[in-house]
């Protein structure tokens, strides 16, 4: 049975054009040869003929059909006719494709007039890729477009690591998956990076066999900064005048970058490293989470033994939790009594209604804030003590819970996997406050280190805002404190007012360009 025989690269041309096939005379509207094409040809027999096998050749146009040469074939391939007489091919041509004529056959006779219809077009099934890099893991995420719903059609996804030296340390595969009439899909795949990635290449193709491309290669710089992570208490959280002016937000305005601001106003330095994750919150009484979303009351405690008491469970990443793969939200009451401050309560109520989960003594309960993978990771941490496990507040300065916090924020570091990070000292007080843990933490630390206190108790801070100092201004400064110009109030000498907030992620951001981390 005669059929019209199409060819679609860009647009409908003429076959005759393509395949030298005198079906259709008609002109060309537009010639545009890729030079990759992927070609598609349907076909269907007679059902007598299913299990034979036909024969596809695209031949030199202007070779002999009855004699020819093995160069003069651009590709030849056969397959078995289906049960309902039909078949198809799909390949991949890398020719001039105008070069050749179609030409079919089963069981030695010329049967290219049963060609129902011949596409080609590098983009029958494309594919976009996207990548976001984690501290240890990437997300691939691939939309896949099938415009014409190409039968038999797959797809396999390969993610590979190079070292810096642009040696391949590993290759992970999916297996081939099936993309047959669907117009859009996509596909999810999680991979861990091994030891010295440096960057991570990801390539989709029809499978491993033939390995046609979908979509061109993408990279991704596993070392490429994009986020900071601001962890800390409200000298983080930005506890001012009012405003909602913030360190993190003026360093997100002064980098381009996405800054995460993980402050909470009154945490302790052993709540924020278990809230961040370098401490694991562990239930301390069984319990049951109910099947509907009533809430049931729990206490927790760090992993050390110590006093995790969240102080606004709708900041910093609190919420949602997870308690035994239960998704729910975690509400709270403060005894505000005693400091460091102690939980009246703390509830959890799951976000749907499930069946009833049993809870044992042990078990993490995960806060969002855990997902939170800065590459470049700031600690701002120890102001409202909670130093040691004790959630005791320091006064004394001891060399002992210097060093408990120096190890808190070493653990800190550790959980993000980053190599990326700044340890900012502590700012309130006078000449002799945080004196012996400064220098703790800048023997620590090294370059990481940034006494911002040193800084911003200076007269130097004053010039670089413009502000003509006061008489309290000088006052505090022959103390060795923060000028009250630079403060939220005369009542509140610990927190930043805008100004000094601002002030401070100037030097952060010159903290970060001084390590290379960021350039301008």
């Amino acid at each position: 049975m005669a059929r019209s025989l199409k060819c679609t690269i860009c647009i409908f041309m003429c076959i005759y054009m393509i395949f030298g096939i005198q079906a259709v005379t008609a002109e060309p509207e537009v010639i545009i040869w890729e030079p990759t094409a992927r070609i598609v040809i349907k076909g269907a027999v007679d059902r007598a003929k299913a299990g034979e096998p036909v024969t596809v050749i695209l031949l030199d146009k202007e070779a002999d059909p009855q004699n020819y040469q093995s160069n003069d074939v651009g590709f030849l391939d056969q397959i078995i006719v289906s049960e309902d007489g039909g078949y198809q091919f799909s390949f991949t041509l890398n020719k001039a494709i105008e070069r050749y004529k179609l030409v079919m056959y089963l069981a030695g006779e010329n049967i290219t007039k049963s060609v129902i219809s011949a596409t080609t077009n590098n983009k029958l099934i494309s594919a976009q890729v996207d990548i976001t890099r984690g501290v240890t893991a990437a997300d691939i995420l691939v939309n896949f477009t099938n415009d014409l719903q190409v039968e038999n059609s797959t797809y396999v996804v390969i993610a590979s690591y190079y070292d810096e030296s642009n040696k391949l340390l590993l290759v992970e595969s999916t297996p081939v998956k099936d993309l047959s009439n669907t117009f859009q899909s996509s596909d999810r795949i999680t991979t861990q990076y091994p030891d010295g990635a440096k960057y991570l290449k990801v390539f989709v193709w029809d499978s491993t066999e033939t390995m046609i491309p979908l979509a061109a290669p993408a990279k991704s710089d596993l070392d490429e900064v994009k986020t900071i992570a601001c962890w800390g208490d409200s000298l983080t959280y930005g506890r001012n005048q009012g405003t909602d002016c913030s360190y993190p937000k003026v360093l997100a305005e002064l980098t381009g970058l996405e800054v995460y601001n993980m402050g909470v106003g009154g945490e302790t330095a052993t709540t924020i490293a278990a809230r961040q994750g370098a401490l694991d919150i562990v239930i301390d009484k069984a319990f049951t989470i109910p099947a509907d979303k009533t809430p049931v009351e729990i206490t927790f405690k760090s992993s050390d033994g110590g006093v995790v008491t969240p102080r606004n469970a709708s900041a910093g990443g609190w919420n949602p939790c997870t308690i035994n793969g239960v998704e729910g939200t975690l509400s709270i009451s403060i005894n505000t009594e005693v400091w460091p401050r102690v939980l009246n309560w703390a509830k959890f109520t799951r976000t749907t209604p499930g069946t009833a989960v049993s809870v044992s003594a042990g078990t993490k309960l995960v806060p969002q804030a855990q997902s939170v993978n800065g590459d470049i990771n700031i600690f701002f941490t120890g102001t409202n003590g909670g130093w040691t496990p004790a959630n005791t507040n320091v006064n004394d300065n001891s060399p002992e819970d210097v060093a408990a916090l120096v190890a808190l924020i070493q653990k800190q570091i550790a959980h993000t996997k980053s190599d990326k990070y700044v340890v900012i000292g502590l700012t309130n007080g006078g000449t002799y406050a945080w004196d012996s843990l400064n220098a703790a933490l800048a023997q620590a630390f090294g370059n990481r280190f940034l006494d911002a206190k040193a800084y911003l108790a200076s007269m130097q801070a004053l010039n670089d805002a413009g502000i003509v100092p006061t008489e309290t201004d000088l006052q505090f400064l022959g103390e060795g404190k923060i000028p009250l110009s630079l403060n939220c109030s005369p009542e509140d000498t610990t927190h930043l007012s805008d100004v000094g907030y601002t002030l401070l992620a100037k030097q952060v951001y010159q903290k970060l360009l001084e390590l290379g981390y960021i350039s301008k």
